[in-house]
C-alpha cells in the first residue's frame, strides 16, 4: 500500500491556487485554511502563489480613479455592522474526547447545549454537519478502528483531510494532515489508526472551478 506523501501537485494545487486567488466557497476555504494548519509545503505554495498575483497586481493592472466619497462610504458601511450575539459553540470535549481541531474549524462547530449529542450516525462511521453558506458542504466524519465507510461514488469532487488517525483507500494509506481528494472516482474508507480516524470533508457540487 502506497503511503500519501506531503506533495503539492495536481488538484492540490489546483486547490491553493484558488484559495489564494479568493475564489472558493466557505466550505473548500476553510478545508483548504485547515490543511495549510497542517503543511508547512502547502504553505510555502500559498505564500509563493499571493507573492506572484501581487506583482501581476502591480505590473499589469491599471489603476482605477476613485469616487471622492468611496473612503465614506466603506467607513459607513463597516460602521453599520452590529456585533449580534453567538449561541454557546460546542467544546472539542463534548464531541466523545479531547480532539485536535483545526483553527478554522472551531468557529464553525454548531450550537450544543453540554450533554447533547453532536454526532449522528450514517452507517458505521458518526458525521458532524457544519453549516456554512455556499455550495460546497462540510462536515466532519468520525471513525472507529477498523470501521469502513459507505461506498462512495460521487457526482462531484470530495476532499478528505485527515485530522487525526488515518485511513486507507484503494489507492492510498492517510495520516493525520494528508489530503486526499476524489474526482468523481469510487472510493471507501477504512480507519486502521488503532486511535481510528477523524476527518474534516468538503464536498463540491459540479465540477471544481
Amino acid at each position: 500500500m502506497e503511503v500519501a506523501a506531503e506533495t503539492i501537485s495536481g488538484r492540490h494545487a489546483d486547490l491553493l491556487l484558488d484559495y489564494a486567488r479568493g475564489s472558493l466557497d466557505t466550505a473548500l476555504s476553510i478545508l483548504a485554511e485547515s490543511f495549510l494548519v497542517y503543511s508547512a509545503e502547502a504553505r510555502a505554495c500559498v505564500c509563493g502563489l499571493e507573492a506572484v498575483g501581487g506583482v501581476l497586481v502591480e505590473t499589469i493592472c491599471e489603476p482605477v480613479e476613485m469616487r471622492e466619497n468611496s473612503l465614506d462610504n466603506v467607513l459607513d458601511r463597516i460602521g453599520a455592522i452590529r456585533e449580534y450575539d453567538r449561541p454557546p459553540v460546542a467544546h472539542p470535549a463534548d464531541l466523545g474526547g479531547d480532539l485536535s481541531l483545526p483553527s478554522p474549524v472551531r468557529p464553525i462547530l454548531p450550537p450544543l447545549k453540554r450533554g447533547e449529542d453532536f454526532w449522528r450516525r450514517s452507517g458505521d462511521t458518526l458525521v458532524c454537519r457544519l453549516s456554512v453558506p455556499g455550495e460546497s458542504s462540510l462536515h466532519l466524519l468520525k471513525m472507529a478502528p477498523g470501521t469502513r465507510s459507505a461506498t462512495r461514488a460521487h457526482n462531484d469532487v470530495a476532499f478528505v483531510l485527515v485530522l487525526e488517525g488515518g485511513f486507507v483507500d484503494e489507492f492510498a494509506a492517510y495520516g493525520p494532515g494528508d489530503l486526499a481528494i476524489y474526482d468523481r472516482v469510487r472510493h471507501t474508507l477504512l480507519a486502521h489508526s488503532e486511535t481510528g480516524c477523524l476527518c474534516l470533508v468538503a464536498k463540491t457540487a459540479g465540477p471544481h472551478p
